[in-house]
């Protein structure tokens, strides 16, 4: 039901960008459903619906394009605090090294945002079921170039769980 609602406002939304639609029948996975695109001669955008961004798509696309990628994925750091005293320790003989107590850890984390070029939809395979993380695994082994564009933490808001989602919808 959520996929006609989002289709039903995107098709109100006066945009100077053509929208397809793509439903599937069974969940093919986070890439599969790229199996359903035909006749694709430009770059194109992949994103998940449960993440908003604050970024402009064509500063995204000339970064892609300038470094002639087959795939760009948009990666955001992330900092989280470890609640908890974190120990280093020396595997043989068991010892403690160090303990740093309740520590932030920053990382830089996929968003869930991608430009790809036509060509990998020539990398996907025949079964079912396939996730991006696949697809990006299947161009890492034919070698082919994977751009990470990075973006600030205020310009993603992932919103696919209740938490986020409140935290969303309540900001100023």
């Amino acid at each position: 039901q959520k996929n006609k609602l989002l289709k039903s406002y995107l098709s109100q939304l006066k945009s100077n960008y053509e929208l397809d639609f793509i439903e599937e029948s069974s969940p093919l996975g986070t890439a599969g459903a790229l199996k359903k695109i035909s006749k694709v001669k430009k770059p194109f955008f992949i994103v998940n619906c449960d993440n908003l961004f604050k970024i402009n798509p064509k500063d995204l696309l000339n970064f892609h394009n300038e470094n002639k990628n087959s795939l760009t994925l948009v990666a955001s750091i992330k900092k989280f605090n470890i609640p908890y005293g974190v120990c280093t320790i020396n595997k043989k003989k068991a010892r403690l090294l160090k303990m740093e107590e309740k520590p932030s850890q920053s990382v830089l984390a996929n968003t869930g945002f991608y430009v790809c070029e036509p060509s990998i939809l020539n990398c996907l395979p025949k079964k079912n079921r396939f996730g991006m993380n696949d697809l990006i695994n299947v161009l890492q082994k034919k070698r082919k170039k994977i751009g990470v564009f990075p973006i600030k933490d205020i310009e993603w808001q992932d919103t696919g769980n209740w938490p986020d989602y409140m935290k969303t919808i309540t900001a100023k």
